[in-house]
């Protein structure tokens, strides 16, 4: 049963958190630094009731890399290099794929509506992509075990 409680708050928090970052990159272009933090303390208690947490900070460890690659090249601001290591903390290495595949999409979609929008100038508010691509993981692979 606390697990059960577990994956309904850790749910709750991963969520909204994403929703939250979805919203505020998509108005401000910025994505507040406490929705990383919310993410990562969402994640502890489902560490805590067991699964593969080394593989899971692994692949955030790597996703860190590449979101500091990507900001240092000016692709990504702080807060999508920031965000991205926070959901695939949770994703793992097993739905890497999938999170990877409908982000990549997600922002390409996302980017072209922003050029029919605004030209070449456009920015990007890639924290909508990435919210939809952990937001499709959780469907996907949490929800199902919480009917």
């Amino acid at each position: 049963m606390l697990t059960y409680a577990c994956v309904i708050i850790a749910s709750l928090i991963f969520v909204g958190a994403l929703a939250f970052a979805a919203i505020d990159d998509a108005r401000h272009l910025r994505i507040d630094n406490r929705v990383p933090l919310a993410l990562l303390a969402g994640f502890v208690p489902l560490a805590l009731t067991g699964g593969d947490a080394v593989g899971h900070l692994t692949a955030a460890v790597i996703a860190l890399l590449a979101g500091a690659v990507l900001y240092r090249a000016r692709i990504w601001g702080g807060g999508d290099a920031k965000l991205l290591p926070s959901i695939v903390l949770w994703v793992g290495p097993l739905g890497l794929e999938r999170f990877a595949l409908i982000t990549a999409g997600a922002g390409a979609l996302l980017a072209l509506i922003m050029l029919a929008r605004a030209g070449r100038s456009a920015q990007v508010p890639y924290g909508v992509a990435l919210a939809a691509g952990g937001l499709d993981w959780w469907v996907s692979a949490v929800l199902p075990s919480l009917s």
